[in-house]
């Protein structure tokens, strides 16, 4: 190979791999909740799903879990990022 090919190859994979991580950039989510900005209340929001609804609260901007029993040891949200529709696609459950 000659000096001119190896710096072109080295040239197009570097080109290659910044065009990659560019797009894994652009395509991360990030999430951020908008408690901030809500009145107390003891319902989660719309994008969330409270493992005993009656057991979360937003408070002060926070979400806060008001059980404290033994009797109920594990309080879970769940973020709900996607929505089933009409249309057939790919989704899986196993």
């Amino acid at each position: 190979m000659t000096r001119h090919k190896i710096i072109f190859t080295l040239s197009f994979l570097l080109l290659l791999l910044i065009l990659l991580t560019c797009q894994n950039i652009l395509q991360r989510t990030v999430f951020q909740s908008y408690w901030q900005n809500s009145p107390d209340r003891v319902w989660v929001g719309p994008d969330f799903w409270a493992n005993r609804l009656e057991d979360w609260k937003i408070e002060n901007g926070e979400l806060t879990c008001l059980a404290n029993s033994e009797n109920l040891p594990m309080r879970t949200v769940h973020l709900l990022r996607y929505r089933l529709g009409r249309n057939l696609g790919d989704f899986k459950m196993s």
